[in-house]
């Protein structure tokens, strides 16, 4: 009787042993992720307001966390990723910053996941949730501007990484402008100049629009009810021009002066412009490897 016991005893024993016996037990015990605030914690925020996460990384593999990514998913953005980045070193924390987006709706549900991979193939991750609340926000201008013809459509004004001045020099290959000069010949000695685009912007020529108090759910409201067209065309002093890609508004823009005379690369136009979003950022606070070293990132 006894020994029919031990026998049933070890063939249930039997499956849980092979189970823990595989290559697939590598679980959160292996590589783990400590986000803060917790999933417990509530998250609203305002349009443009931030909020810093703290991550803390934990491995016992032997291995060491070599990639961190952090995505975005909501109902008018869809999936964004806002940060992929991988350390060359070992790192045990970081912080992250999170700025609300900007919404045409009353409130906006955000799911943040925020996803680790170490260097023995492991991965985890923790989702988080913000709430943001729609607040009319004055956006920040840049400028002024000054934009040349530019000797290759690969060049010249560029929305997501704008500067002071945009000159007519390559500075890559593959480079392609958002927004480049065009000269359109009336007659001799008279120029025309239009707006086209090196990737599929659209333009909306808005002259009755408030550019001084510009928000941005007035610019994405008028952007996406009106025709948006490839090119636009004599350009004039005080124009008020709201660009985009598909229905989706980047920024506003007002002509100051135009310069007509002279050669092609003398012609340009001074502008300012009106960027809608800003992007969320990393930093490695206190990051300690196990060498004793900062974290690199």
């Amino acid at each position: 009787m006894k020994q029919i016991v031990r026998l049933l005893l070890l063939c249930l024993t039997m499956p849980f042993l092979a189970a823990c016996d595989t290559d697939d037990d590598h679980g959160l015990s292996d590589i783990a992720l400590i986000v803060k605030p917790s999933a417990t914690d509530s998250v609203s925020l305002q349009s443009g307001d931030k909020q810093l996460y703290a991550l803390q990384y934990y491995t016992n593999t032997g291995g060491r966390v070599n990639r961190l990514q952090i995505k975005s998913l909501d109902t008018e953005y869809g999936e964004q990723t806002l940060l992929d980045t991988a350390y060359a070193e070992s790192v045990k924390e970081a912080t992250f910053v999170y700025a609300a987006p900007q919404s045409s709706k009353e409130t906006l549900k955000v799911r943040l996941t925020f996803t680790i991979w170490e260097s023995e193939g492991n991965k985890t991750q923790q989702t988080r949730y913000v709430y943001v609340a729609n607040k009319q926000l004055m956006l920040q201008e840049v400028g002024p501007i000054v934009l040349y013809m530019a000797d290759d459509k690969a060049d010249a004004l560029m929305f997501n990484t704008p500067t002071q001045t945009f000159i007519h020099i390559l500075e890559a290959t593959d480079r392609k402008a958002d927004m480049y000069l065009e000269v359109d010949t009336l007659a001799e000695g008279g120029y025309s100049l239009s707006f086209l685009s090196g990737t599929q912007a659209r333009f909306v020529r808005a002259n009755s629009f408030d550019y001084a108090s510009a928000n941005t759910m007035a610019i994405q409201t008028v952007y996406a009810n009106s025709v948006r067209a490839a090119k636009v065309g004599e350009l004039q002093t005080n124009d008020i021009i709201i660009v985009g890609h598909n229905a989706q508004a980047e920024g506003i823009l007002f002509i100051q002066n135009i310069v007509r005379q002279g050669t092609d690369n003398d012609l340009c136009l001074q502008m300012r412009f009106k960027p809608l979003q800003q992007p969320s950022s990393i930093t490695a606070d206190d990051t300690t490897g196990d060498n004793g070293k900062a974290g690199k990132q």
